[in-house]
């Protein structure tokens, strides 16, 4: 979602940032309320697998917008 807002629709990076974490702390709302654990827990359970895939997966359509 960050890659595509940034390229496609000329958003600046901490623009598509934001957009990202907004997602996280919305999904992070959503598992709370239906699986009815604390909000604080559902935030810290994802928070580290979430980021390292949310970069890789940037990073890896940068450099294959870049070199394709």
């Amino acid at each position: 979602m960050c890659f595509y807002l940034n390229r496609y629709l000329g958003l600046q990076e901490h623009i598509a940032l934001m957009a990202g974490l907004t997602l996280y702390i919305a999904l992070s709302e959503g598992l709370a309320v239906v699986t009815e654990i604390e909000r604080d827990r559902t935030l810290k359970i994802g928070i580290g697998a979430f980021i390292f895939l949310w970069m890789l997966a940037w990073t890896l359509l940068n450099t294959l917008y870049v070199l394709g």
